[in-house]
């Protein structure tokens, strides 16, 4: 038999998380189909694929943007583009239902469904598919006196690649303390402060191999996602 007192705890951790996650969303017009999205939501490992693979597949495009962790909270600014005005309640409550859904099953909960409408949205809208491989330029720091390894990106901008890096970097337990994304035309300059999930410097080759390859081979794979 389940003690009555069980269930009051159970919705007490949903009263907090509910209240954690209030006015996660809010979005500013800059005008030419260009929008200023700041997020405010509690931090966990694989929250930045959560919040980019929604963006993408809700039409918008990141060309910019600061994410930083304010103590136990993720505080992020994007800066974005779409070709129609996004629905922004029903974006945030699908974050929310998204996010709820993550910190109390896992973020494998939701990987799935992110996926199945990310791949949805890009195979309706094919002219993002190029063909081509554009090369890629990667650089660590993982020395030096800073607390985090630092993580360089040069390259084309492809659909859904901060997506699918965020994706691949939770999955291998590299948790994202801060990043800022800048696009020149069509050339991308993400840098990443990131670290092990215990919030650890990555300093090991094994794992800064593995960190650079996965770079690498997302990067890549972008340009065939709506194929």
């Amino acid at each position: 038999m389940v003690h009555p007192g069980c269930f009051e705890i159970l919705r007490k951790e949903r009263s907090d998380m509910k209240n954690a996650i209030h006015q996660a969303l809010r979005a500013k017009t800059l005008g030419r189909g260009r929008f200023e999205v700041h997020v405010d939501l509690p931090d966990f490992l694989g929250l930045l694929s959560v919040v980019t693979g929604l963006f993408t597949a809700c039409g918008m495009n990141i060309v910019g943007g600061k994410i930083r962790t304010v103590g136990k909270r993720a505080v992020d600014v994007f800066r974005v583009t779409a070709r129609e005005i996004p629905d922004w309640e029903k974006i945030e409550q699908d974050l929310v239902t998204f996010v709820t859904k993550a910190k109390q099953e896992g973020i494998e909960a939701v990987r799935d469904e992110i996926n199945e409408r990310l791949i949805d949205y890009l195979r309706g809208h094919r002219e993002f598919y190029s063909g081509r491989l554009y090369p890629i330029h990667v650089r660590l720091h993982s020395k030096g006196r800073a607390r985090e390894t630092i993580v360089d990106i040069h390259s084309q901008d492809t659909p859904a690649f901060l997506y699918e890096l965020t994706n691949a970097l939770s999955l291998l337990d590299i948790n994202i303390v801060r990043m800022q994304v800048a696009t020149r035309g069509d050339t991308v300059h993400d840098r990443l402060w990131v670290t092990h999930e215990d919030g650890k410097k990555i300093t090991s080759e094994d794992k800064l191999r593995a960190l650079q390859w996965a770079i690498l081979l997302i990067k890549q794979f972008t340009h065939l996602l709506p194929k």
